[in-house]
């Protein structure tokens, strides 16, 4: 199953309509496409894609884009740069269906003379759950992001399974569901039904009629485990 998503605002103690209103005054609706990452943004509605590009073996000098999750609505991005402003983006960001953001901005008349990292240092300070959620939140993109940027994405679906398969061999229909595969593994639909094609011919999985997915022999799930 997909990883529960931490977002930036939860277990906090203030109001939330007022803590936008002060630190995220800045909306922006109907955004799609590729955002530029200039400072911390809160998901209000919708979600983002979060992915880089690299050179893998075998792609000729080409560089590869691999989709490292999906951010959905009341999580962010852009806190790297935020803390740092010359820093460079460690990764893009792509909204594949119209979103609304808010983006971390000091009130308009201090803007002159406060900067970002001191308008999310006093967000800190009045909210420290922020700080914790934060935390938490970047751990895990760290991990996923270690795990998952090597691996091919037929291997990130086996590595999907193989997980599934410590517990179950027979996923539920929501854990058969490409939305989730994706979700879970960063991996393009196409890509996932074409490789999940790959290991039913192959007699590594059975897909029954209903949708779900049995694993026949979670074994040969590591043939499909490849960079």
């Amino acid at each position: 199953m997909a990883r529960q998503q931490v977002g930036l605002f939860d277990n906090i103690e203030g109001s939330l309509q007022d803590i936008l209103d002060e630190y995220f005054p800045d909306v922006e609706e109907g955004v799609v496409g590729r955002i530029g990452i200039r400072t911390l943004t809160w998901i209000a509605e919708g979600k983002v894609q979060i992915g880089i590009q690299v050179q893998r073996e075998r792609s000729e000098g080409k560089l590869v884009d691999v989709l490292l999750e999906v951010l959905k609505e009341g999580t962010f991005f852009g806190e790297i740069i935020a803390f740092n402003p010359d820093s460079r983006p460690s990764a893009y960001v792509h909204a594949s269906q119209v979103c609304t953001l808010r983006y971390l901005r000091a009130p308009r008349q201090d803007r002159d003379e406060t900067t970002p990292a001191d308008v999310l240092r006093h967000l800190i300070d009045t909210e420290p759950q922020v700080a914790i959620n934060m935390i938490a939140e970047m751990g895990g993109r760290l991990r996923r992001a270690t795990r998952m940027i090597p691996v091919h994405p037929q291997g990130r679906v086996a590595g999907y399974l193989l997980q599934t398969a410590d517990r179950k061999l027979s996923l539920s229909l929501d854990e058969s569901k490409v939305d989730v595969l994706q979700e879970a593994t960063g991996v393009a639909k196409s890509a996932i039904s074409k490789k999940l094609n790959d290991m039913e011919n192959a007699r590594t999985i059975n897909r029954n009629k209903d949708g779900t997915i049995t694993i026949v022999d979670p074994s040969l799930l590591w043939e499909h485990f490849v960079l």
